[in-house]
C-alpha cells in the first residue's frame, strides 16, 4: 500500500508533452505582449519578468540579478529610458546600450558616478550632467565613452575634475565642452569696493619715475602676493601704464615690475583691476585688467563690450598671458524679422538686448606644466521673437592652453567693435 502511494505521487509530478508545449506558448505570448523594442532590437519573451520570477528549463525560481541592474539607480533608469523605454532593467542588452547616442542625468540628484556605470555606451555622443550633485567623475569615463563629442556640466564640477579625466577629452578632436555658470544675470564686471591702500602719491611718483602729466593713479593691493600693490597710470597718449610695487614696513614703495608695452586706452574707455586668482601654476598666480566701452555702432544699434587681459609678473616684467572679450551687449532697434509685416507693428516701438557673458575657469589639467583655462559663455536675449527662446543659452566653451609665453585657443571668438588684436 505504501509503495502504491509513492508511485502515485511521482506520477502526479510528471507533465505531459502537451502541458510543456502549452507553458512554452504562454511564455512566448507574454513576451510578445510586453512590446519592448528599440529600433531593430526586441526584448525576448524569456527576458520579461513576472513578479520577480522566470521560467528556465521548466524550473521555477528567482532570476539572477542582471549586472546592468546593479548600476547606480539614477544612471540605470536614465539609460533604460533612453535605450528601451518599455523595458525593465533585466531586459537591457549590450545591443540596446550601443544604440544610445544622447543621455541626460540632469535633475536626478546624482551624487556619485561609479566606474562601469556608463560602460557599453560605445555610441554615446552627448552627456548632460547639470542639475546633479556630482563632485567628481570616474577616471574611466573618457575610455568608456570613446564616441563622446559633447559634455554639458556645471562650472563647479569642471573646476574639480582631475587631469586624468579632463586631458583625454581636451585632446579629443572636435570635442565640445558646454559649461553652465552659476551667475544668474549677464552683466558687466563690477569691481569690489576696497579701502584706499594708504600709499603716498608722491612716494609712488618717485618710485615709478612718472611724468608730471600722468593721469589719476589707480592703486590696488594684490592679496595673492602679500606686500605687493598694482598700479595703473593713464598717460597723455591714450595708454595705461602698468606697474607692480613692493612696500616695506614703513609703507615706502619700490618698483618691482613694469609692463614693457602700455595698454591701449582710448578716450571714453574704462578700466578696472580684476584680482581674481588666475592660477597659472601651483605657485604662480596672475591678475586681470578689464577694459570696457559703449557707444552707438552701425545697423541701428548700441554696443557695449568688455575685454579681459590677464598678466603675470615674470622677473622685473609684467607680461600679458591672455586677451579675450568676455562681455558683449547689443541694444538693437527695429522689429524682429518675423514680425515686420504684422499689422500694427511700429518699428520705433521695438528694442531688445542681446547679451553674451563669459567667465574664465581654471581646470585641473595642464599643458607644459601650466594649468589649462576654460572660457565659459552663455547668451541671453530679450528679443520678442517667437522663433527664439529668450532664456539663457549655454555656448560651447573655449579651452586656452599654454604655448610657452601665453594662453591661446583655436576657437576663441574674435569679433569685436572696440577691441582688436595687437
Amino acid at each position: 500500500m505504501g509503495q502504491s502511494k509513492i508511485e502515485v505521487r511521482r506520477m502526479s509530478m510528471r507533465r505531459s508533452p502537451v502541458a510543456v508545449v502549452a507553458l512554452a506558448l504562454v511564455g512566448f505570448l507574454l513576451g510578445s505582449l510586453a512590446g519592448c523594442k528599440h529600433d531593430d532590437v526586441r526584448c525576448s519573451g524569456q527576458d520579461v519578468q513576472d513578479s520577480g520570477t522566470t521560467v528556465v528549463s521548466g524550473q521555477s525560481g528567482q532570476a539572477p540579478a542582471s549586472p546592468f541592474c546593479q548600476r547606480t539607480p539614477q544612471v540605470r533608469d536614465a539609460i533604460t529610458r533612453a535605450a528601451c523605454p518599455k523595458c525593465s532593467c533585466e531586459s537591457i542588452t549590450p545591443d540596446h546600450l550601443k544604440l544610445v547616442r544622447e543621455l541626460s542625468l540632469a535633475g536626478t540628484g546624482l551624487t556619485a558616478l561609479r566606474s562601469g556605470d556608463l560602460s557599453g555606451l560605445t555610441s554615446l555622443e552627448k552627456l548632460e550632467l547639470t542639475g546633479t550633485r556630482l563632485e567628481v567623475l570616474p577616471e574611466s569615463l573618457p575610455a568608456e565613452l570613446s564616441a563622446l563629442k559633447r559634455l554639458r556640466l556645471e562650472l563647479s564640477l569642471l573646476s574639480r575634475l582631475p587631469e586624468s579625466v579632463i586631458q583625454p577629452l581636451l585632446d579629443r578632436p572636435g570635442f565640445v565642452w558646454e559649461v553652465t555658470s552659476p551667475a544668474r544675470t549677464c552683466d558687466r564686471y563690477e569691481p569690489k569696493a576696497e579701502k584706499a591702500p594708504g600709499l603716498s602719491t608722491s612716494a609712488l611718483e618717485a618710485a615709478l619715475q612718472l611724468a608730471p602729466t600722468h593721469g589719476e593713479l589707480d592703486v590696488r593691493a594684490w592679496k595673492a602676493r602679500m606686500g605687493v600693490y598694482l598700479v595703473g597710470v593713464p598717460n597723455d597718449s591714450e595708454q595705461l601704464e602698468l606697474f607692480a610695487v613692493s612696500v616695506d614696513a614703513d609703507k615706502q614703495p619700490s618698483l618691482l615690475a613694469k609692463a614693457e608695452q602700455p595698454i591701449r586706452l582710448p578716450e571714453g574707455y574704462d578700466h578696472a583691476f580684476d584680482l581674481a586668482p588666475y592660477r597659472i601654476t601651483g605657485t604662480e598666480v596672475g591678475f586681470g585688467l578689464r577694459l570696457s566701452h559703449e557707444e552707438p555702432v552701425p545697423n541701428n544699434q548700441t554696443a557695449s563690450e568688455e575685454e579681459l587681459q590677464v598678466f603675470r609678473i615674470h622677473g622685473n616684467k609684467i607680461e600679458r598671458v591672455l586677451k579675450t572679450v568676455v562681455y558683449r551687449k547689443y541694444i538693437r532697434h527695429g522689429p524682429p524679422t518675423v514680425l515686420v509685416n504684422e499689422e500694427g507693428v511700429d518699428p520705433g516701438d521695438w528694442q531688445w538686448e542681446d547679451r553674451f557673458c563669459s567667465v574664465i575657469a581654471v581646470t585641473g589639467s595642464k599643458t607644459n606644466g601650466v594649468f589649462n583655462w576654460v572660457k565659459v559663455s552663455s547668451a541671453q536675449s530679450t528679443k520678442p521673437d517667437t522663433a527664439r527662446d529668450a532664456s539663457a543659452e549655454v555656448l560651447p566653451s573655449v579651452v586656452f592652453r599654454w604655448t610657452g609665453a601665453r594662453y591661446e585657443a583655436r576657437n576663441d571668438e574674435k569679433e569685436s567693435y572696440f577691441f582688436r588684436e595687437d
